[in-house]
């Protein structure tokens, strides 16, 4: 499976915290998670999903109090189709950090969009999407796009045409317009959104 474009745009944000390591290495403060990490964003980058995975495995062994790590971990195993492996990360990542919208916004999108229906929970998914979307002050339209895949999975069209229709105005790229237009048509015609497996 490839990384999809909403995924892509999260993680690049994620690589923003890469700015931490390199703050923490310019004051001395290096541990070995630090290589494992860098590692695993490249292999999750290229879309090299088992690399990426060993090698946050391996920084969460060294340091487990980095949030980021294991929310990076249950992007790369949402992206295998290991979507039993991706839930309890994103979780831990929220217990760590219960301010990392980027976990709120990457589980509420497994539970609202996930091919498998036994993975699938739209109320939880409403839950975590409305906490990123506050998070980030509802200025994402990533976030706004994960919402409205939250309520179209309940059921809730009118509300799923309304986030993604916000959604679609704030989104910056082409690209991210186009796969939201997408998902506004198959909202607007009583159908949720389903990632392929």
């Amino acid at each position: 499976m490839k990384m999809r474009a909403q995924n892509k745009k999260i993680f690049k944000r994620m690589l923003l915290l890469s700015g931490v390591v390199v703050y923490l290495l310019l004051i001395g403060c290096r541990d070995k998670s630090i290589d494992h990490i860098k590692r695993g964003n490249d292999h999750l980058n290229k879309g090299e999903y088992d690399q990426a995975i060993s090698d946050y495995t391996k920084a969460i062994e060294i340091n487990p109090r980095f949030a980021a790590t294991y929310y990076n971990r249950g992007l790369a195993y949402q992206n295998k189709a290991e979507y039993d492996q991706a839930i309890p990360d994103y979780n831990k990542a929220l217990e760590i950090n219960p301010r990392l919208a980027e976990a709120y916004n990457g589980l509420a999108w497994l539970l609202a969009t996930c091919p498998d229906g036994n993975n699938r929970d739209g109320r939880k998914a409403i839950d975590n999407a409305t906490r990123a979307c506050e998070l980030s002050q509802w200025k994402n339209s990533s976030l706004l796009d994960t919402l409205a895949a939250a309520y179209a999975e309940v059921g809730e069209f009118e509300k799923a045409v309304k986030w993604q229709s916000e959604a679609i105005e704030l989104s910056a790229t082409d690209n991210d317009k186009h796969a939201m237009q997408s998902r506004l048509k198959l909202y607007r015609a009583g159908k949720p959104y389903r990632e392929e497996p």
